[in-house]
């Protein structure tokens, strides 16, 4: 391989498993760069990855979401290859990550588990994965691979241009559905997950970090999807309510309140009657995303928007 490398590990209280982990690691990929992102460990884990010759970079913000956020900024390489450090993914196994980009292109490869350790996988957390897997493929009609998977392979196309806002284990459903929305080319490949050694145990809480999980989707979906989230939502609320997509619209007047800058901030009753688009104004709250330009009379005119409103009940609808 003629690409530039870095394994990158994020960690947090691994010192049992992560000086293996970077030996295993430096065997496999001689000429990487083994990248150890220390998210705020009381273990002495920092110590034991610089002593097994890994660079060392302290991330004091407690999250995975953190750690792969730092990890995202200081990577420069072709191909980041991020594994968890817990010695449940072999070293050789990301071989068959850099083959399949490398045979059938991409921006993204999850590695999709499996293992014949019945200790490898909690129950619990199998079911949450299988569940909110599906949750997300049915919201954006698109697959999104082995949604937990914590070894991934991505381009420098991809981590360079994935903003990243999740704070902890919720890191994994933010890269999936950020793959999905954004467009990339993901692969997925079968590889061994192993279970933990002796001593060493999951900070993950299948149930606390489960609704985590529920919280970005729900939030992604608002942001990405908003006239699905909206409808939906809406259809639960005993006011009627109205969702419209505006094409071109001319407001004499620019109130303030009734048209808002920011993208889903919440916007005022407005008493002003726009000159077309609308048989009334008699409404309660909503949302807007607009794009506008001056009109010939001083007027502003909407070119392109999408709106979200609650109407009172009995106010006339939107035509």
């Amino acid at each position: 391989m003629t690409k530039s490398l870095t394994i990158g590990i994020p960690c947090y209280n691994e010192s049992i498993t992560v000086g293996k982990v970077i030996t295993d690691f430096r065997a496999v990929f001689p000429a990487a760069r083994l990248l150890v992102i220390d998210n705020a460990s009381t273990d002495g884990t920092a110590d034991i990855a610089r002593a097994h010759g890994a660079e060392v970079v302290s991330e004091p913000r407690k999250g995975k979401g953190y750690a792969v956020q730092r990890l995202f900024n200081l990577t420069e390489s072709d191909y980041l290859i991020m594994v968890d450090g817990d010695d449940t993914y072999p070293a050789e196994e990301a071989l068959k990550l850099i083959d399949a980009v490398e045979r059938e292109g991409g921006d993204t490869v999850v590695g999709r588990r499996t293992s014949s350790e019945t200790a490898a996988f909690k129950t619990a957390h199998t079911w949450a994965n299988l569940a909110l897997c599906g949750l997300i493929e049915t919201i954006f009609s698109a697959r999104c691979g082995d949604l937990f998977s914590g070894y991934r392979l991505f381009t420098r196309a991809f981590y360079r241009n994935v903003p990243m806002l999740a704070k902890g284990f919720e890191v994994e459903t933010e890269l999936a559905i950020q793959t999905i929305d954004k467009g990339f080319v993901q692969r997925d490949v079968n590889i061994f997950f192993r279970s933990r050694p002796e001593g060493s145990f999951s900070k993950l809480n299948t149930f606390s970090d489960g609704f985590r999980v529920i919280r970005v989707i729900i939030t992604v979906v608002k942001d990405f999807k908003p006239m699905l989230f909206f409808t939906r939502v809406h259809s639960l609320s005993p006011i009627t309510c109205g969702s419209v997509t505006f094409t071109m619209c001319h407001w004499r007047s620019w109130p303030p309140g009734w048209i808002c800058w920011r993208r889903w901030r919440w916007f005022a009753d407005s008493s002003s009657t726009p000159s077309s688009g609308m048989t009334g104004s008699n409404f309660s709250c909503g949302c807007a995303t607009l794009k506008t330009r001056r009109g010939s009379d001083g007027g502003k005119i909407v070119i392109g928007a999408t709106a979200v409103l609650h109407c009172v009940p009995g106010s006339p609808m939107l035509t």
